[in-house]
């Protein structure tokens, strides 16, 4: 008897002990792993995406059937929380995967490989990924074989703006009497039906029966669920053959809206957020601001240089200014750079102010920066004794009447409470040379540069931001030290899906070849050389894609052609 209430005693302590360890798992521990992330997520750790153990190689880590398109960047993260960022591969920017890089060139469900710790032995490297062309369609779809014997067959979601075309990647799944697509972006404007295609080309039949019967979707979402029903009859469910229904999958539900406002935080794209965030980490995103407002392209068309802008509610005391060539940048914000202004070297991923960028080599930042600051921040022109903001000979004649003592000039207040953060102490703004006193050289050296003999030598450049206004979107270029007029081509690359921007009074987004039909979502549209440098973005319509970017090039009179501008941007319903 004793001998069995030990083993009894020993097995609930066994059990104990189990359980104590089993129940040590927290939830933060159970979410830690390898995740995908890429522009098909926002770039945010997904469930959805999250890699499991390969059951035929320990080392080796998966995901089964990953749908991606290729429009689509990405790489693997791992996260300690299933929450958190903590390490991307490939590391370093501009390194992103796609699938051409991986040498599928079509939109496809792919099985995607993972090895976080290998050494190169047999060819795996370590944050080595591999992708592998599944299925051209969706495996998960039961073919109708049993409604009309085509195994190739399937349903697909259409749109009456795209002509019912199939499309593959709006393929529906389920089987039988009941038929389903989730993740689809729709909007109220779309007219939708379901299309029944044997060969996976052409429509064989549309349901809802009828020539004008689609189905309009109630709200506009990122996130929406389609379901169809083959077959009803009314009862139990209240589905009905050939039924559709769609809704929001994801929040906002009820409170949906016919229109939600983009704002202008949601319109721009910072690629490099994450990067500013780890070595600022007192940075607060709620009493501060950061937006990323030019990226430099090298020779291999590749960003190394990013200016970034940074504005903090805590204002310094009498504020500060900084002299950069002929312009005077003033700031009462420095958290975390003085005068504001930052700028991300891509080959160190280093965050420099401005003041030490501008000793740094990095190319054309003097050009970007003289030319772009004015439009981000407080500035004034050397020389402009009339603050009037610009220079002209009336600026000559104000100097040399100063100095004739026939005049007094109100130029010095700017300076009296202001403490130099880079650059000259200035004294006043007449003083064009930054010699420490305003004198007949001053005014030399403007009548020079209003002849063209410039003190500073900037190339021709040009850039561009995003104007929103209401549900109104531009894109406002501006361009300098060319000869005027000057022209700007807009180009847009991603999500597209109209073929026209409204109005007249702009230039007109085209299809760059009218013999390519290429998919919406990997549109490649451009206004060509115009005059206007602001033109109306074509948002209106888009179904597929939320990341864009726009690039504007501008050419001077001489034909002399500026590097290009590069704005990354996002449409956000």
């Amino acid at each position: 008897m004793k001998k069995v209430i030990a083993v009894i005693l020993t097995l609930a302590l066994l059990a104990a002990i189990c359980a104590v360890q089993t129940g040590a798992l927290t939830e933060e521990e159970a979410n830690a792993g390898y995740y995908l992330v890429g522009s098909m997520n926002n770039w945010s750790v997904n469930s959805a995406y999250r890699f499991s153990l390969n059951p035929a190689d320990a080392a080796e880590y998966m995901i089964a059937g990953c749908a991606l398109t290729t429009s689509d960047d990405f790489k693997v993260i791992y996260s300690h929380d299933g929450k958190t960022i903590d390490e991307y591969f490939p590391m370093g920017f501009d390194n992103n995967c796609t699938l051409g890089k991986m040498s599928i060139d079509t939109n496809s469900v792919v099985d995607i490989f993972f090895r976080p710790d290998m050494d190169g032995a047999d060819d795996w490297y370590f944050g080595c990924i591999y992708l592998e062309l599944k299925s051209v369609k969706p495996t998960e779809n039961t073919d109708p074989t049993e409604i009309n014997g085509q195994i190739d067959g399937g349903y697909y979601l259409v749109f009456k703006s795209d002509s019912n075309r199939i499309r593959e990647r709006n393929r529906l799944y389920g089987g039988n009497d009941r038929w389903w697509i989730h993740g689809v972006t729709l909007c109220t404007s779309d007219k939708v039906k379901i299309a029944y295609s044997e060969d996976c080309k052409t429509v064989s039949c549309l349901y809802p029966e009828g020539e004008d019967d689609y189905c309009i979707p109630q709200y506009n979402s990122r996130f929406y669920t389609v379901e169809f029903a083959l077959l009803g009859d009314g009862e139990g469910d209240e589905w009905y053959k050939g039924m559709i229904k769609a809704y929001p999958c994801e929040p906002p539900q009820e409170e949906s809206t016919e229109y939600a406002p983009v704002t202008n935080r949601q319109m721009k794209q910072n690629r490099y957020e994450d990067a500013f965030k780890a070595a600022y980490p007192n940075w607060n995103e709620n009493d501060s601001s950061y937006e990323e407002i030019y990226y430099h392209r090298n020779m291999f068309d590749c960003d190394d240089w990013t200016l970034v802008k940074t504005t903090s509610s805590e204002p310094i005391d009498g504020g500060g200014y900084g002299v950069f060539d002929e312009i005077t940048v003033f700031s009462a914000e420095d958290y975390p750079f003085a005068l504001g202004f930052g700028v991300l070297d891509h080959s160190d991923r280093i965050f420099y102010s401005i003041g030490q960028a501008w000793n740094m080599d990095f190319e054309d930042l003097h050009d970007v920066f003289v030319h772009i600051a004015p439009q981000y921040a407080d500035t004034a022109v050397l020389g402009d004794a009339d603050l009037d903001g610009e220079l002209t000979i009336i600026d000559v004649t104000h100097i040399q009447r100063c100095l004739a003592n026939m005049e007094e000039l109100d130029d010095e207040w700017m300076f009296e409470h202001t403490s130099v953060e880079f650059g000259p102490q200035m004294t006043c703004l007449s003083d064009y040379d930054c010699d420490g006193q305003r004198t007949i050289l001053d005014a030399t050296f403007i009548q020079r540069q209003l002849v063209g003999i410039s003190k500073y030598r900037h190339d021709f450049t040009v850039s561009v931001k995003l104007e929103k206004d209401g549900d109104t979107v531009k894109a406002a270029a501006s361009a300098s030290f060319g000869a005027k007029p000057v022209q700007y081509k807009f180009t847009i690359e991603g999500g597209v899906h109209a073929y026209t921007v409204y109005g007249s009074d702009w230039g007109r987004f085209n299809a760059y070849d009218e013999a390519y039909e290429p998919m919406p979502g990997n549109e490649h549209m451009t206004t060509g050389w115009i005059a206007d440098s602001s033109v109306e973005l074509p948002l209106k319509g888009i179904t597929y894609n939320d990341d864009y970017t726009l690039t504007v090039t501008a050419k001077d009179a001489g034909g002399k052609t500026s590097q290009t501008a590069v704005l990354y941007f996002k449409n956000v319903y």
